[in-house]
């Protein structure tokens, strides 16, 4: 009884230390945060203590924190906050995750600013991960549990894809898992991917509704200003330089298009929990890309979202629009909530938790500005 009661203290006294953190990493020492509903019979939050006036049937809950008032903003980062645990389980190798030309060099920039990108004529950056002969569609998505992943995409894609495009291209685009989410909207649309495995499944699904294109993300085999509309998911973690990467696509893109990529997020409640409990030496914080050497031979990479955000400025983009996707990836939380449950979740917290930009995946829209374009808001 005296270890339990021992093991809840210290827990209580680590979940402390760890908001104060994140009220110190995020600005929010005064905020007010939501109460929170009896997650179950007898069980409360180590955040939280029961109120003094609890009743029978009833579970009253004060902060120790903060006011009694409610910001939707903060209600997910407590949710979250308490999750963090789930989140952070002993690691298993991930399959392989959705890139088209997956390229990228060895090396990884330590400058926190971004380096300009070589010349054309500099050597090919090595290839990371290449899906030639690999069933990406069947192993990765139909055979394991990423329903709420895909779904958590789809959301954000519908928010900040144009409604209509003349001509559109997918890169990195795989065997086309969104095509149907973009196909509506264009006139015409292209998918551009570095393994011909993918492209081969693409054109037995979507026949000559899609036209597929091979080649390398670090020199796109397109003319300049070609496309109204772009979309890069679920690749920038297999690039090294991704200041070449968005070069390249800030070229093809017509003056006024629009550019919807998501970027793998080096900066992640669970990576700061590891951070400060010494279970990993990748410090979150800082802007330098993160080489995830333990998730593959050849590294992953993660990106910090300011470091993106230079990257896209020092490329021409303007930012209109950022959102916080998948804020719920966690095999536990599936098991516990169930994913439509998640994805309601989600739904409500992609623009909430935005500002934040903690989750897995950061989504923006950029704009390739004309010579009438207003100047960027802040974000």
């Amino acid at each position: 009884m005296y270890a339990s009661e021992l093991a809840r203290h210290q827990n209580r006294v680590i979940l402390f230390r760890y908001n104060l953190n994140l009220h110190r990493v995020f600005g929010v020492i005064s905020a007010p945060v939501h109460h929170h509903a009896k997650p179950s019979n007898n069980v409360y939050s180590p955040l939280t203590k029961p109120h003094k006036n609890r009743q029978k049937g009833t579970f009253l809950k004060k902060s120790l924190f903060t006011q009694e008032s409610l910001s939707p903003r903060l209600s997910f980062l407590g949710f979250y906050v308490i999750m963090i645990p789930m989140t952070t389980s002993k690691k298993t190798s991930p399959k392989p995750s959705q890139a088209a030309n997956k390229t990228a060099t060895k090396s990884v920039t330590k400058s926190a600013k971004p380096a300009r990108s070589a010349s054309p004529s500099a050597a090919a950056p090595k290839v990371v991960s290449d899906y030639n002969g690999y069933d990406y569609k069947k192993i990765f998505w139909e055979d394991a549990d990423r329903r709420y992943e895909d779904l958590a995409d789809r959301l954000a894609i519908r928010k900040l894809l144009p409604e209509h495009m003349e001509t559109f291209v997918d890169i990195a685009g795989g065997y086309g898992r969104l095509a149907d989410e973009y196909l509506p909207r264009a006139a015409s649309a292209t998918l551009f991917d570095y393994s011909k495995t993918e492209l081969a499944q693409a054109r037995e699904i979507y026949g000559d509704r899609l036209q597929t294109k091979a080649g390398d993300i670090y020199s796109l085999p397109f003319k300049d200003n070609s496309f109204d509309a772009l979309m890069m998911v679920r690749a920038t973690h297999h690039f090294a330089d991704m200041q070449k990467v968005s070069d390249q696509l800030f070229r093809i893109l017509r003056p006024g298009g629009v550019a919807v990529i998501e970027v793998a997020n080096k900066r992640t409640l669970p990576k700061m929990f590891r951070y400060w409990t010494k279970k990993s030496d990748i410090n979150p914080f800082t802007l330098e890309p993160a080489c995830l050497k333990d998730l593959n031979a050849d590294g992953f990479y993660n990106y910090h979202p300011k470091y993106m955000e230079m990257i896209f400025r020092q490329s021409g983009f303007q930012i209109e629009k950022v959102l916080s996707v998948s804020n719920f990836r966690s095999a536990k939380l599936k098991r516990i909530f169930g994913t439509k449950n998640l994805v309601r979740l989600e739904k409500a917290a992609q623009g909430a938790l935005a500002p934040i930009r903690f989750a897995p995946s950061i989504y923006y829209r950029l704009r390739k500005p004309t010579a009438a374009t207003p100047p960027e808001l802040p974000q």
